[in-house]
C-alpha cells in the first residue's frame, strides 16, 4: 500500500470496516511511513475529542420554558407567514393588472402615419406581430 492509499483509506481502517488484508497492508505501511503514522494518530486524536459524550441535561423547568416559547412563537410566525403571503399575492396581482393594462402602450406608444396613437386594442394581430407591423410603419 503507498501513501495515496493510505491516506484513502484512512477513515475506513480508524472506523474498523477494512477487510483484513486491507487492515494488514494499512498497518504495514504506517510501520514504514511517519508521514502516514503521524497522519492517522492526528485524525484518530480527533475523532476521539468528537466522540466524547458532552450531553448536559436539562432541567424539566428550562424544557417547559423553551417549549412554551416555541408554541408561542409559532403562532407569531404563522400570522406573520400568512400576512408576508397575501401581501405577496396582493402585490403580484397589482404588477399584473398594471403590466396588462399598459403593456399595449408602452409596446404600440408610437403614432401611426396619421398621427393617431395606437393602442393594443386597435391592433387585430398577434403582440408580436403588432410589435413588428408598428416598427415597419415607422
Amino acid at each position: 500500500m503507498n501513501c495515496k492509499d493510505t491516506h484513502r483509506n484512512i477513515f475506513d481502517y480508524l472506523d474498523g470496516v477494512l477487510d483484513e488484508h486491507g487492515t494488514t497492508e494499512m498497518e504495514s505501511h504506517l510501520a514504514l511511513c511517519s508521514d502516514c503514522s503521524s497522519r492517522v494518530s492526528f485524525i484518530r486524536s480527533g475523532l476521539d475529542v468528537i466522540s466524547v459524550d458532552r450531553r448536559v441535561e436539562p432541567d424539566s423547568e428550562f424544557i417547559g420554558s423553551v417549549m412554551s416559547g416555541i408554541q408561542s412563537a409559532g403562532r407569531v410566525i404563522s400570522l406573520r407567514e400568512r400576512f408576508i403571503s397575501v401581501a405577496s399575492a396582493a402585490a403580484i396581482v397589482l404588477v399584473a393588472v398594471f403590466a396588462g393594462t399598459n403593456l399595449g402602450r408602452l409596446a404600440t406608444s408610437g403614432q401611426n402615419s396619421e398621427g393617431t396613437v395606437l393602442y393594443a386594442e386597435d391592433v387585430y394581430f398577434e403582440p408580436i406581430e403588432s410589435f413588428f407591423l408598428l416598427n415597419d410603419q415607422e
